[in-house]
């Protein structure tokens, strides 16, 4: 049995180049580059693996960039299935100057609805041998924005537990549908909720009322604050430790596959999963482009983070 499903339906390969200094009208010169593939899910994988989790990443995959995605992703430490579809797989360019970083994302091709239908009649059969599946990511165009939603009602019946990582209209209808986890940082629980959020008590606040929407946990994710986890049985936020930040990608990401990992053993309590979530985030900031951390650094982490309790 495959413990950890995670689909990835919008992929890219991630470029990152490091410089000194940008300057613009100007011949700007590369000090490093990276290249790793990449998407959400993707990355909560590689994550995986690094905490030694039997995980099985799904995606979809077009074009000469999608075959070097393929290749790099059969040099991974992790079982991959994938579909191939006619449009090409995007390139995202991430740009780390001194220490500031700049996203430059494509949007991705668009899926036909025969490609949809081939996609899930292979995916469906994997859920059965899962114990936790992860959606993550943006949808491509051409999927529809319940797709979530309708994936979380299958996995749910299947007896998975599911977790989603993404934002605006998918995230809203993927809600109704009852995920296990929903992780939104602060401006994308601003964005679901049309408010703004001032600090960690209108934080919880808000974090409660995704719950009321259907989540049945709620993390989210505070960059270098640390993060606040709510559901049914309380409300708790942790502090996250200093470190050095080298790149914030796939931070987020680390989280998810934590709890992943957490709720496949069965094993955690609410606060336990929140303060290894926190030490995974912040282990992840430490590495270059979108690299996942080692175990062995977010064990250390883990004795750094504080956690306490809302009454």
């Amino acid at each position: 049995m495959t413990a950890i499903l995670t689909l990835t339906m919008n992929p890219a390969l991630d470029v990152t180049y490091e410089l000194d200094e940008l300057s613009l009208h100007q011949v700007n010169k590369v000090k490093n580059k990276w290249e790793d593939p990449g998407g959400k899910g993707i990355n909560v994988s590689k994550v995986l693996a690094a905490l030694d989790q039997e995980t099985l990443c799904w995606t979809l995959l077009g074009g000469p960039v999608g075959e070097q995605v393929l290749n790099l992703l059969r040099q991974q430490p992790f079982s991959v299935q994938h579909v191939s579809i006619a449009g090409a797989t995007r390139q995202n360019i991430k740009l780390k100057v001194g220490k500031q970083h700049i996203e430059i994302n494509e949007p991705g091709p668009s899926i036909s609805s025969k490609e949809i239908t081939r996609f899930e009649k292979k995916f469906v059969a994997d859920l059965l041998r899962a114990k936790v599946l992860v959606l993550s990511g943006s949808l491509p165009l051409g999927i529809p924005v319940d797709y979530y939603a309708h994936l979380i009602e299958k996995g749910s019946r299947s007896g998975l537990k599911v977790i989603l990582d993404t934002s605006g209209e998918p995230l809203r209808q993927g809600l109704a549908a009852g995920p296990v986890l929903v992780k939104p940082n602060r401006a994308e629980l601003e964005d679901l909720l049309n408010i703004q959020l001032a600090g960690s008590a209108e934080i919880v606040a808000a974090a409660r009322q995704v719950v009321a929407m259907g989540a049945e946990n709620v993390l989210v994710s505070l960059g270098s604050e640390g993060a606040i986890l709510v559901n049914s049985r309380g409300s708790w936020e942790s502090r996250a430790p200093r470190v050095n930040l080298v790149s914030p990608l796939g931070a987020g990401d680390s989280m998810v596959a934590s709890c992943a990992a957490c709720m496949a053993a069965a094993e955690y309590t609410d606060s336990r999963m929140l303060q290894i979530a926190t030490a995974a985030g912040t282990a992840a900031v430490e590495q270059p482009g979108s690299r996942e951390p080692e175990w062995k650094r977010i064990e250390e982490l883990v004795a750094e983070v504080v956690v306490k309790e809302w009454r």
